[in-house]
């Protein structure tokens, strides 16, 4: 009896240290961890997708801070430190995340940025620590800011599409970034390999009152065939063309750079583009045993020719140049601004050039709209007078084909005149006796530039007034008749542009008892759209101004009288606005789309953002 009541006993125990130790366990096991924040929720927004998603995991051992914070932490002119700050109640795979990212000032250790903390963050600063460059992200994703360090105002990097980088898709470990220069930087997104494809994007940086503001382009890199020595110092040197791509654009690149590197030390860029300021043809050639570098740029605008090429070598990554040639000539004939067009000169360039190019490889061309790269010779086209120089066998017979050329040009010029009246009841005199307004055609031909136009005004038959327009660019006049407080006035307006810089003014005026002109208003505007050049200067609130009194001057009784412009072509002749045409063409400038929706002055406002990004970036080559 009494061993039985002591394995009862014995029994009891056994029962009670088992649920004892049941019990330990469960107060041991750890709550679910939570997921660090997502996209949505760094922004302040819900993700149901992934706050909803639970973890598996189990954590045994206590949560350590992550070690969320990589890069070189001190700003270049020691003036800011980026830290970590606190403990986030978020963590996952053991790691928690910091409660914030700061930037604070060293000497003081005031907080100057911060934003909530992730998983990771990864700093670079601009060489003049006006920027600082932050990727940040989660377990599936990551983001870029860009942060400005006077102003504070930061921008979110987004692909040139507008979407942010998607989920799965994250930076490289190293080179994720780099700064180009003080406001432009390199972003790499895709890890490459088996973590799939790399891509590039340039990333423009602009400070506005609204805040700060980004252009993004992306790019691709292609190497060209072939080892050279342009530097004649025994050293191989390699070529690569850079294409920068805009994503409204599928079948034409913004712009290519042609870049000649020895190792990674880059001697020597150079740019071309499809749009016709950014011509540019270049070509490599072996002369007795060494490499050459061609420049060939055979440029022509309103009938006026400047055809010019350069041979030259690199050294200490600057140009030498060894031969060079130039020809001018015009082929606006019949007209009064026709200069000169010497047969035998233009032969002698033309059959250099050929000669040189005959022999060589093209790296990289856009004359005449047509991209070629990596191609030999006989793929690149001439421009004018490219038949006759491919079937002649001296320079001159070239010269002597050039000259049948310039007699049949001539012989068709033949002059028709002509004389009409175009309106009447006009007092531009204000003397009260009505005016008519007449169109004499002067020169009428079907070449290119030679007709002219007078615009004359009569009072009893009298000619008391006259003005000239030509066809060719530099004759270019335009004529309107307003209203201002119910008296006649004329309106002469001039939109003149070359090779991008732009000279806009108007003038409007009464005329005197001798037809002399009598002032009244007048106003003028001086930019440029060639956002490459070192004199680059555009104003959209100050051309955008312009237009508005152009246009109210022209809203009162405004009719066309006289115009050859080829910008003003558009206005509707009974009730004309100036709407600037050009602001509408593809291929501008980088970055830059009209918006058929946005107003005119938000296009200006855009294309000044997408110049002032794009000049501090390079210029176009001398195309």
């Amino acid at each position: 009896m009494k061993r039985a009541m002591c394995l009862l006993l014995i029994f009891c125990l056994l029962l009670t240290g088992c649920s004892e130790r049941k019990q330990e366990q469960t107060q041991q096991e750890p709550a679910k961890q939570e997921e660090l924040p997502t996209r949505q929720e760094q922004n302040g927004e819900s993700s149901p997708e992934e706050s909803q998603e639970p973890t598996t995991e189990t954590q045994q051992d206590p949560v350590e801070q992550a070690s969320a914070l990589e890069g070189i932490l001190i700003s270049p002119d020691g003036r800011f430190e980026v830290r970590t700050e606190g403990t986030g109640s978020l963590y996952a795979n053991g790691m928690s995340a910091p409660e914030f990212l700061q930037v604070t000032d060293t000497e003081s250790g005031e907080v100057l940025w911060e934003i909530k903390g992730s998983l990771y963050h990864r700093v670079l600063w601009s060489p003049d620590s006006r920027y600082m460059a932050l990727t940040y992200g989660g377990r599936t994703w990551n983001q870029v800011l860009i942060l400005h360090t006077e102003t504070w105002a930061s921008w979110d990097f987004t692909l040139p599409d507008g979407r942010s980088i998607p989920d799965y898709d994250f930076l490289p470990e190293e080179d994720w970034c780099r700064w180009t220069d003080e406001a432009h930087l390199l972003l790499t997104v895709g890890r490459g390999g088996d973590a799939g494809p790399q891509r590039t994007y340039r990333c423009g940086l602009f400070l506005r009152e609204s805040g700060l503001e980004g252009v993004v382009l992306e790019e691709t890199v292609t190497p060209i065939e072939g080892n050279y020595d342009f530097s004649h110092d025994g050293t191989t040197e390699t070529l690569e063309l850079t294409t920068v791509w805009n994503p409204e654009i599928t079948d034409q690149a913004e712009w290519y750079e042609l870049r000649i590197r020895q190792g990674d030390e880059v001697l020597w860029i150079e740019e071309a583009a499809e749009a016709h300021v950014g011509w540019n043809s270049l070509f490599a050639l072996r002369m007795d045993g060494e490499d050459f570098l061609l420049r060939y740029n055979p440029y022509m605008n309103q009938g006026a020719a400047s055809y010019q090429f350069e041979l030259f070598t690199l050294e200490d990554n600057r140009e030498v140049v060894v031969h060079r040639e130039r020809v001018e000539f015009d082929v606006n004939f019949g007209s009064p601004i026709h200069q000169s067009f010497d047969p035998e000169a233009i032969a002698n360039f033309l059959w250099a050039a050929r000669t040189l190019i005959q022999g060589s490889h093209v790296l990289l061309s856009t004359q005449g709209f047509r991209f070629l790269s990596d191609v030999p010779a006989e793929a690149f086209e001439h421009s004018m007078f490219g038949e006759a120089l491919n079937t002649a066998k001296t320079s001159a017979e070239l010269a002597e084909a050039l000259r049948v050329y310039e007699t049949e040009t001539i012989a068709q010029h033949a002059p028709v005149s002509s004389r009409k009246e175009i309106a009447n009841g006009y007092d531009f005199n204000h003397n009260g006796i009505p005016e008519k307004v007449w169109l004499v055609t002067v020169v009428e031909d079907a070449g290119s530039g030679s007709s002219h136009w007078n615009l004359e005004i009569t009072e009893q038959k009298k000619t008391i007034w006259t003005e000239t327009a030509h066809a060719a660019h530099a004759g270019w006049n335009t004529v309107f008749a307003v209203r201002s407080d119910g008296e006649d006035y004329l309106l002469q307006y001039h939109p003149t542009m070359y090779q991008g810089f732009c000279t806009y003014s108007y003038q409007v005026f009464s005329l005197d008892p001798s037809g002399e002109r009598l002032p009244l208003r007048d106003a003028s505007v001086e930019f440029d759209i060639s956002w490459g050049s070192p004199l680059h200067s555009f104003d959209a609130d100050a051309v955008l101004t312009f237009v508005e009194q152009l246009n109210g001057e022209l809203e009162e009784g405004g009719a066309l009288l006289l115009n050859t412009d080829d910008s003003v072509s558009a206005m509707d002749p009974e009730s004309p606005q100036e709407t600037l045409p050009w602001l509408q063409e593809g291929g501008l400038c980088p970055g830059f789309r009209y918006e058929e929706t946005k107003s005119l002055a938000e296009n200006l406002r855009m294309l000044e953002l997408a110049m002032s990004v794009a000049a501090e970036g390079g210029t176009y080559g001398r195309g």
